[in-house]
């Protein structure tokens, strides 16, 4: 059976075939054999543009099946949390090395990126590696042929805190006491999970995928928010959670309250964000507010 990052999952589509007439199954050693004993699929990694994105020679610009890391060369935004730190490993992962690519159903997106799962040498799929390693997290928003894989990968990084989720990639796994110890701020009845009924008492529902509560929870759609419903059903949590903030009362934060805290411009993960209008889908409210955000809101 194949792995991704030293875990068994599904079987690739080349060993099938053999598998079948023999009954062999083979593990990571048999599989790196086989990736690095085939030149005619292997290309070499000319350069990483940043930690899901690279150029692989003969094929252009690859976009990273599955796996998104956070953004360090969109002109229109900031570099993120992290950003540097991913683009950064990616490098040491892939730049200069011969990589094999796997296709998924769709060749290619919107951009004309190629969509590819990118496999070393040595065997473990590079899109799993980032994952797993907390270099990014499982972009889930589409199917594809690994996402239970990555899912799983991903809550494993953030409950062990690996990378941008807490603590240093070389960090051990977390146990169950240890996990339920990271959840208890919103784990009322001490089981180690955070449910709707939980996360709308403490007035963080809806549970987006950067809040810390988001490991402990279920996303059924994998759309990265949890208990969207359940908020709605309940204003008044929604309404306290607003409240450093909302200072007229109505559920919302305005712009005009983001300056006046200082918190402008507010991005994707600010917990003021869910209250607040994003028109332009970006990921950051009040832009030209923060530029001309006065020094005394700044200062508070």
């Amino acid at each position: 059976m194949q792995t991704l990052a030293g875990r068994p999952t599904a079987q690739h589509p080349e060993l099938r075939s053999r598998s079948a007439r023999g009954g062999v199954a083979l593990g990571l050693a048999g599989l790196a054999l086989l990736l690095s004993g085939a030149p005619a699929g292997a290309q070499v990694v000319e350069r990483v543009v940043d930690g899901d994105t690279i150029i692989v020679a003969g094929v252009g610009r690859v976009r990273l099946i599955g796996v998104d890391t956070p953004e360090t060369v969109d002109p229109r935004r900031p570099v993120q949390f992290f950003g540097r730190e991913a683009s950064a490993f990616a490098k040491r992962l892939l730049e200069g090395k011969r990589v094999r690519l796997e296709f998924d159903q769709q060749r290619t997106d919107r951009y004309g990126r190629t969509l590819a799962y990118v496999w070393l040498p040595d065997g473990p799929m590079a899109n799993a590696e980032i994952i797993r390693l907390g270099f990014g997290h499982a972009y889930t928003r589409f199917p594809f042929r690994y996402l239970e894989e990555f899912r799983k990968l991903e809550r494993e990084a953030r409950l062990a805190g690996h990378g941008l989720w807490g603590a240093d990639d070389s960090a051990p796994a977390a146990d169950a006491d240890a996990s339920a110890d990271r959840a208890a701020a919103w784990d009322d009845n001490r089981n180690g999970r955070v449910s709707c009924a939980e996360a709308r008492r403490h007035g963080i529902a809806p549970v987006r995928r950067e809040h810390p509560a988001y490991a402990f929870m279920t996303d059924p759609d994998g759309d990265g928010v949890v208990c969207e419903a359940g908020a709605a059903a309940n204003p008044a949590a929604r309404g306290d959670a607003a409240s450093r903030w909302d200072d007229n009362g109505n559920g919302r934060v305005s712009c005009a309250e983001a300056r006046r805290h200082g918190i402008a411009p507010v991005r994707r993960g600010h917990p003021a964000y869910e209250f607040m209008t994003d028109r332009d889908g970006d990921g950051v409210v009040c832009e030209a507010a923060g530029r001309h955000r006065d020094p005394a809101a700044a200062s508070r």
